[in-house]
């Protein structure tokens, strides 16, 4: 059984690199996208990714629109929302992820313990 493989998706390069931290000697296999555009070519290019964190707000193309489109496509990937904060404050963009597929739902700044307890949710 390969390593499960997680792919991470933020236009925030530091976030990036922050989340493949949290996660190192996790035994994941990790990927990235800086986008929803760059994470379609990921998803077509790496079989059987498992899990997706997923940022909202990204250029490009934006995180809802990804998610519904693996939803579309892919519904047997696990996703995980996460945003640190609202363009809008009055839409809980987060609870629009959930509706749209979205497994789980961090907001940012998020603890490692908190991003490995949803994964081990949505991967076990």
């Amino acid at each position: 059984m390969h390593p499960k493989r997680i792919l991470i998706v933020d236009d925030d390069a530091n976030m990036r690199k922050l989340i493949k931290k949290m996660l190192k000697g996790e035994r994941f296999e990790l990927y990235e996208a800086g986008n929803g555009l760059e994470a379609e070519e990921v998803l077509a290019a790496v079989d059987s990714i498992d899990l997706v964190i997923m940022d909202i707000f990204m250029p490009e193309q934006e995180g809802l629109e990804t998610i519904r489109s693996i939803m579309a496509t892919n519904s047997n990937i696990g996703i995980i929302a996460i945003s640190g904060g609202c363009r809008d404050m009055s839409v809980d963009f987060l609870e629009i992820a959930r509706v749209c597929g979205a497994d789980g739902t961090l907001a940012k700044p998020f603890r490692k313990h908190d991003l490995l307890q949803a994964i081990q949710k949505i991967l076990s």
